[in-house]
């Protein structure tokens, strides 16, 4: 029995229903230009696709308005095989937060069992989409490789229904031309059966890289910062996002007991604040990973700063405000997992009102601090 490298085959007869994208923003143009689209990188991978003309006028013949009509698996695989088609194709886009994810699955119309799947995010631009398109017939493509070489009694049954007897299947000659005369010519064995069923079972999906989806709501938010006014804490409660806007709708927190822009101890004084911050989010990469925030907001408080300190006096009346204040505000975040992120950043504090003498030195803090 001779032993050859496994052979390239074409899939002949997919029947590929239109692409669902009820899960997505698309209208009915995009959709019939991703179809396309898919069409020609299924044909690029060697998977034949059966044209769209023979399948309308089969649904006329069988009195189905249209592909809706024929919605479930069971119905599908029906009407593959009135038209003798080898196998089906349903691919769905699902929106899911910033992102889409686009499936895939294939059946076997003899055998009625899935036979190929494929699974990939993508963003929601058509770009993205057509590039997703590209990894899902790849995918189809190792997924069908991968079941051959899994299922050898499939191969078989493949080469007896194709008229080569089990004495035949080592020779390479013999099974292209037995081959050749089962699809006319559209199939071309450069190897033996012997070579597929030994050859390596290894992995052949691609490895995708996933992006990090992005939450809609951060729960909580912890910063240490120094800078003017010494150090201190910053906290934050329910930050909601959106694709071009977010808003972090509680923030408090304070400085204690430093300098502000001045020097000396007549320069000491503190802060205390509470308010409410929203901003634009610019995400760097497709992976959602990193992200600058540039944040402004209104808040009130104390900000302190005493002009001259002595003993005998009260030194808290020195230049002070109590808002509002608006926060002029840059960072960044990486995003670590779904919902754990690290942050670091400059943020100012501009007091506009004074309560007593001038106005203060704005709060000026560097910072660092995760959310989650």
């Amino acid at each position: 029995m001779m032993s050859g490298p496994a052979f390239p085959q074409t899939i002949t007869g997919v029947m590929v229903f239109p692409i669902d994208a009820r899960g997505s923003n698309l209208n009915t143009a995009q959709v019939s230009q991703l179809m396309s689209y898919l069409t020609t990188r299924l044909t690029m991978v060697q998977i034949s696709v059966m044209p769209e003309s023979d399948i309308r006028s089969m649904l006329k013949t069988l009195k189905l308005q249209s592909y809706d009509d024929c919605f479930d698996d069971r119905c599908r695989i029906e009407l593959g095989k009135a038209l003798s088609a080898d196998k089906t194709l349903s691919v769905q886009i699902l929106h899911e937060d910033e992102q889409c994810r686009m499936t895939a699955t294939m059946y076997d119309i003899r055998r009625e069992i899935s036979v190929a799947a494929a699974d990939t995010a993508t963003g929601c631009r058509m770009p993205d989409l057509r590039s997703g398109i590209a990894v899902i017939a790849s995918q189809l493509r190792h997924g069908l490789n991968t079941f051959r070489r899994m299922n050898p009694e499939n191969v078989d049954q493949e080469f007896r229904e194709a008229g080569i007897a089990p004495s035949m299947q080592g020779y390479p000659e013999q099974q292209s031309v037995a081959y050749n005369q089962k699809t006319e010519g559209s199939i071309r064995v450069k190897g033996s059966v012997r070579g597929i069923i030994n050859g390596p079972l290894v992995p052949t999906t691609p490895r995708i890289k996933k992006s990090i989806s992005r939450t809609k709501t951060e729960w909580f938010s912890l910063r240490f910062n120094g800078g003017s006014y010494g150090g201190g804490v910053d906290a934050s409660l329910f930050t909601v996002r959106w694709k071009y806007f977010l808003w972090e709708i509680l923030r408090g927190g304070g400085n204690v007991f430093g300098p502000g822009f001045g020097s000396g101890s007549d320069s000491m004084g503190w802060a205390a604040y509470a308010g409410t911050a929203f901003g634009y989010p610019l995400h760097i990469g497709k992976d959602n990973k990193h992200e600058f925030r540039f944040m402004t907001g209104l808040f009130g408080g104390v900000i302190n700063q005493p002009i001259d300190y002595k003993p005998d006096r009260d030194w808290f009346l020195g230049n002070e405000s109590v808002g509002p204040f608006v926060l002029i505000e840059i960072y960044y975040v990486l995003h670590l997992l779904h919902d754990r992120a690290l942050q670091t950043g400059l943020s100012i504090m501009v007091p506009t009102l004074e309560r007593h003498n001038d106005l203060p030195d704005p709060l000026l803090v560097v910072f660092i601090g995760f959310r989650i």
